[in-house]
């Protein structure tokens, strides 16, 4: 139950609503492109479990699209060590099972859901895999 991380809107949590506010972050930049292909998550804002599971599966316009920043390396593993509780500042990062300094933190990406067309769109049109199970081959 311990935080773990907090992310907050505007200072260390970039959030994406749309294709053209992707498109103007990553403007041409590779490295950009990079760092949006690593680390672009969905968040459930409401209706999660204990172990951050989505309770009824929510559109993607319930959902919000963000990144930290710097980013958020958890690798993907199932039963995941970690969750993510929404906030109305932003989101937080917590324990759900006990963690001890220098254990891997761990995440399921299939809880991030699937990804609305316009990142769809995006990742088509950049020639990329993103997070999102329905967005590449490992989720």
């Amino acid at each position: 139950g311990d935080i773990l991380r907090i992310g907050i809107f505007g200072r260390n949590l970039y959030e994406f609503k749309n294709l053209n506010e992707i498109e103007a972050f990553v403007a041409g930049d590779p490295q950009r492109l990079r760092y949006v292909q690593d680390y672009l998550w969905g968040f459930y804002k409401n209706g999660t479990d204990a172990k951050g599971y989505p309770i009824v599966v929510s559109t993607a316009a319930e959902r919000l699209y963000a990144m930290w920043i710097p980013g958020n390396g958890l690798n993907h593993r199932e039963p995941p060590n970690t969750m993510y509780r929404s906030t109305t500042n932003g989101i937080e990062l917590i324990a759900i099972e006990n963690v001890t300094a220098g254990q891997e933190l761990y995440d399921d990406y299939q809880r991030h859901g699937p990804a609305p067309d316009w990142l769809k769109e995006f990742g088509k049109t950049y020639n990329i895999t993103l997070n999102f199970g329905d967005c590449n081959d490992f989720v």
